[in-house]
This record gives structure tokens, C-alpha cells and sequence, in this order.
């Protein structure tokens, strides 16, 4: 993701080349956190194969905090 003055002005596809990572997630888990839905720690109790370690759970929680978010669809 690329944060240009404090918006998202692009996201790209990634995938690390080391086997280890910081923070995973199931298919689409992630967009609940993403928008608000759920806190980090709610889909960790929902998710068993949901985890972040400690660093990644500081900065998770800081972009991504629990909050009522309504998304709707273009068209």
C-alpha cells in the first residue's frame, strides 16, 4: 500500500519471497478488519489460523481500529 498525504493513493499485489511472515489471514478475513467490521483480536477468536505477531498486531491495530464503516457498491 502507498499512502500519499494521509490517503491510500495505490495498492499493489504482493508476496514475499521469505517463508516468514508478520501477519496472516483466510481468504477475505482481512477486508472485515480492513473496513472496520471487526478488531484484530475479534477475528483472532473467530479465525484460529488468523494471527499476527506482536509488532504487526501494534501497527494493525493502529490502521485499522474498530469503527462503523458503510461500503456501497458503485452502479
Amino acid at each position: 500500500m502507498v499512502f500519499d498525504e494521509g490517503k491510500l493513493a495505490t495498492v499493489e499485489s504482493w508476496k514475499t519471497e521469505e517463508p516468514h511472515s508478520d501477519a496472516a489471514f483466510p481468504p477475505l478475513v482481512f477486508l472485515q478488519l480492513l473496513f472496520g467490521r471487526c478488531s484484530l483480536a475479534e477475528l483472532r477468536a473467530a479465525f484460529p489460523d488468523c494471527w499476527a505477531k506482536a509488532e504487526a498486531t501494534v501497527l494493525l491495530d493502529a490502521l485499522f481500529p474498530k469503527a462503523y464503516s458503510c461500503v456501497i457498491p458503485e452502479g
